[in-house]
């Protein structure tokens, strides 16, 4: 600690040295003590050793201004670099504190640090803070270009705009802390907000539509400029609407990377009335049957071949059949509807068979026997009745009764009806022409059992 008053008194040699080399000591520890130098002048350098601070007095020597907080001007490193080095005490704690005393209010912000452009005498990159005491970082009219700087080459991984557009070239990470935390999209006035996706010629975007709460689907639009053309909503309530703004609309459903067709839903305007179509496509996506509903009209067809045979069946929840309606094209044509019980057991069946020159209905129980009915068709009667006039004819529709004029046959007995001996007569005895088909007794017309009713059955 040494201060002097800078005044060398006249005395003998050695007092004067004394006083002089004090001057000097004073100068050479920048007047270094506890309170201040009893002697000030404007320019004077004080080391306070109570604060630690070099002060310098001020040009109206009136106060002291530490020296660490009225550097001014410009500062001409050579050679670079300057390096601030030290120990810092905490986490808390830095080892460079800048400190704005300026006075704002709300948003405004005010410039603390700066870095120039290259040569030039406006800044490039600016720090601050705003009234709100909100720390600010921000470009003069110029993008911020973040990345990886290594061995003097910069590989820039985020680009954010003037116009504040943020764009990344890196892959983006998001870690939210809770679950209902991400990426949030909001509107701008009464915009909503949008996600573009754009590839090299294509673009889609999806949107939060406030007016009926549904998210839009949309293609061929442009950032910043064009929304493109909706192409299906999702509502509230779970449903979805795809192309609701087309005449024709579908639902796919693709498997495999190229998106190969498996199934489709699509419904079209038809004249008169809508239609709902169901499409089936094999591995190859060639579509190869589909289920058409149009107003009174549900029709299942196959795409690619013309099969011999097509079933549909009512299954119940674990896939056992309760109900299947057959048809073949084998070399007996026929269209049957089956039943069965809880098990999938079968227990009867009503079939319509048609073959060349024969059609009937049959019957079946689930022991495998049936009775046969005639195929009753307008405007074609003798199906079900002779309708001819000849005495000798021995075909007769399976029902058909006639009477036969001898020994009694018991009842739902079979035997072999033939043409009598008489022009009116039929018989189950004799040498007469045998009638075609399977007769059974129906009982006798008689009590002396001279007449017996015959019905053929098969």
């Amino acid at each position: 600690m040494a201060q002097h008053d800078q005044v060398i008194d006249n005395g003998p040699g050695l007092a004067v040295r004394t006083d002089i080399n004090a001057a000097l000591a004073a100068l050479f520890s920048s007047n270094s003590g506890a309170v201040e130098p009893a002697v000030k002048v404007a320019g004077q350098l004080w080391f306070n050793t109570s604060s630690g601070q070099l002060q310098m007095r001020n040009a109206a020597n009136t106060a002291w201004t530490s020296l660490t907080g009225s550097l001014g001007g410009t500062v001409a490193i050579n050679p670079a670099p300057v390096i601030f080095e030290g120990t810092s005490t905490d986490a808390a704690t830095a080892l460079m504190v800048v400190k704005d005393n300026r006075t704002t209010t709300g948003a405004t912000g005010n410039t603390v640090f700066a870095i120039r452009k290259q040569n030039a005498p406006d800044a490039s990159l600016i720090l601050g803070n705003d009234g709100n005491g909100a720390g600010l970082i921000g470009g003069n009219n110029v993008p911020l270009r973040f990345g990886n700087w290594m061995s003097g080459v910069f590989t820039e991984y985020v680009n954010l705009s003037t116009g504040g557009k943020l764009a990344i070239t890196g892959d983006l990470e998001i870690d939210p802390s809770a679950a209902v935390s991400g990426i949030n999209i909001k509107p701008s006035d009464t915009n909503s907000g949008r996600l573009f996706f754009t590839g090299t010629t294509k673009v889609w975007s999806v949107s939060a539509w406030e007016s009926d709460g549904t998210l839009l689907f949309s293609s061929g639009g442009t950032y910043g400029s064009s929304t493109g053309t909706a192409r299906a909503r999702m509502y509230e309530s779970g449903a979805m609407s795809i192309g609701s703004f087309m005449d024709a609309t579908y639902f796919q459903v693709s498997a495999g990377l190229m998106g190969t067709q498996r199934a489709r839903f699509t419904g079209t305007t038809a004249a008169g009335a809508g239609q709902a179509i169901v499409h089936s496509f094999d591995d190859a996506g060639v579509e190869d049957s589909r289920i058409t509903s149009q107003n009174a009209l549900m029709a299942h067809r196959s795409m690619t071949t013309n099969p011999n045979s097509h079933e549909f069946s009512l299954q119940e929840s674990d896939g056992t059949s309760r109900a299947k309606l057959m048809y073949t094209t084998s070399t007996q044509q026929w269209v049957r509807l089956e039943g069965r019980d809880t098990a999938g057991v079968f227990y009867g069946s009503i079939a319509v068979v048609g073959t060349k020159g024969a059609q009937y209905a049959e019957f079946a129980t689930s022991s495998g026997e049936g009775e046969a009915g005639i195929i009753i068709t307008t405007g074609n009667l003798e199906r079900t009745t002779y309708t001819g006039g000849d005495a000798a004819n021995t075909s007769f529709p399976v029902g058909s009764i006639v009477l036969c004029d001898d020994t009694s046959v018991n009842r739902n007995t079979s035997a072999t009806v033939r043409i009598g001996s008489a022009a009116n007569l039929y018989s189950t005895s004799g040498t007469g022409a045998v009638l075609a088909g399977t007769w059974r007794g129906r009982g006798t017309f008689t009590t002396s059992n001279s007449g017996t009713l015959m019905q053929r059955v098969a």
